[in-house]
């Protein structure tokens, strides 16, 4: 689908990383959290994690020396997000929390472009069963990379670049420098791009007859002509310290290869930033895919077409879920706006009426459920109703007319 992913690593202090242990292993549970919200403030994404961590007898030897690092992605769309990030230690009750600014870009569809450069200590070439262009945490395809944290790197080691180029670049050509603080040259490279592997470029520069100091990766992605298609950089700094301990790696990775469920990831986080053509595009890719483990795609999609007063698509798509789900409340309301979209008050009446004892109702269901009871006659219970709406939000000035005209007919009655 052409979505931006986001890579992330935290690393813990070895002197900060407790475990327990019953003399025959050791171990501990992180309890990761993240949250990425909107330049309003609004939560896109939240997950929390488990991560069993266990170590042998010699790794625990060395775990006094090296840090732990915990590494995941998830797909994101394009936006001005903050990313924060806590990691627990269940053995200690100590946490750590990092946060981030993040600008997203639009992935191009067709036109040339590059991704964000990923500077790393190491790389290496996975023996496992990734696809061409196939993306997992700091991977793509078979071209996997170990993040530098905070882009340190000491004398006379090799800073490992990873970028992805991305449409249709077959015909430019990459080209990678190393650019010192005022701007020089230090190292270059120019990388042709027939025949990279899922758009994925890895490259690497040994930092040998260099000083000190603070440097910048940047990459350029050239047209045959020189026309300039792309440019991206990436900070990062030579430290004249001899080592630098690199981590022990636990990593996760979305899963793309589960059918439906990056555009169902996708059209959740378009529902809450109010894209909702964006979100109903995606939504209908994950519905088509035709995913039974992945229900939640037609109920979210029901929900964008009762939102659009189009009651027909909606029940063609939660009708197959009501005897599996008789008690989910996106299905069950979610036929009640339906039929009652279609004017069939009766059959919405029973729906609406369930979905608000398997959750406390709002007002858009209890003032849809008091119109239906009208319209089958039944004042008394359509009062009831509009009165506990307007308990919930006394400032709805049409559910007060109406409630004063239940009254005025009962009245006239008497």
């Amino acid at each position: 689908m052409g979505a931006p992913f986001l890579h992330y690593s935290i690393e813990i202090d070895p002197s900060d990383f407790v475990l327990e242990t019953d003399e025959t292993k050791y171990y501990t549970t992180l309890d990761v959290s993240l949250e990425v919200a909107d330049q309003d403030g609004k939560p896109v994404v939240a997950h929390d994690k488990e991560v069993y961590v266990e170590l042998t007898e010699s790794e625990i030897q060395q775990s006094d020396r090296y840090p732990i690092a915990y590494q995941d992605d998830f797909p994101i769309v394009p936006g001005e997000y903050t990313v924060t990030v806590i990691l627990r230690n269940r053995v200690v009750q100590q946490y750590t929390v990092a946060e981030h600014k993040l600008t997203v870009e639009q992935v191009p569809q067709n036109a040339p472009g590059i991704g964000n450069l990923i500077l790393g200590f190491r790389s290496e070439q996975m023996d496992d069963t990734s696809e061409a262009g196939e993306l997992r945490t700091f991977q793509i395809g078979k071209l996997r990379i170990h993040p530098a944290v905070e882009g340190t790197f000491t004398l006379g080691e090799t800073v490992h670049v990873l970028t992805q180029v991305l449409g249709d670049s077959s015909e430019a050509r990459l080209e990678l420098a190393l650019v010192d603080a005022q701007g020089g040259i230090v190292l270059d490279r120019s990388v042709p791009l027939t025949t990279t592997e899922g758009g994925a470029v890895l490259e690497s520069f040994l930092l040998t007859e260099m000083t000190g100091g603070r440097y910048r990766m940047r990459g350029q992605l050239v047209a045959q002509d020189g026309t300039l298609l792309g440019e991206k950089s990436v900070p990062f700094q030579v430290s004249p310290r001899t080592v630098i301990a690199r981590p022990w790696i636990h990593r996760r990775s979305f899963d793309t290869s589960v059918p439906g469920l990056l555009p169902l990831t996708l059209g959740d986080q378009l529902l809450t930033l109010g894209r909702i053509e964006l979100a109903q595009r995606a939504l209908e890719v994950a519905v088509d895919a035709n995913n039974p483990e992945l229900p939640q795609a037609r109920w979210r999609l029901a929900g964008i077409y009762i939102g659009l007063r189009k009651p027909d698509r909606a029940l063609e798509l939660l009708q197959p879920l009501e005897d599996r789900f008789p008690n989910q409340y996106e299905v069950v309301a979610g036929l009640g706006f339906a039929h009652y979209f279609k004017k069939d008050f009766a059959r919405a009446v029973d729906y609406l009426e369930r979905a608000g004892t398997i959750r406390p109702p709002g007002t858009s269901l209890l003032n849809t459920l008091g119109e239906c009871h009208q319209g089958l006659g039944n004042q008394a219970r359509a009062k009831q109703v509009y009165e506990q709406s307007l308990e919930l939000n006394p400032n709805q000035d049409e559910i007060k007319e109406k409630l004063a005209s239940i009254v005025t007919t009962a009245v006239k009655n008497d």
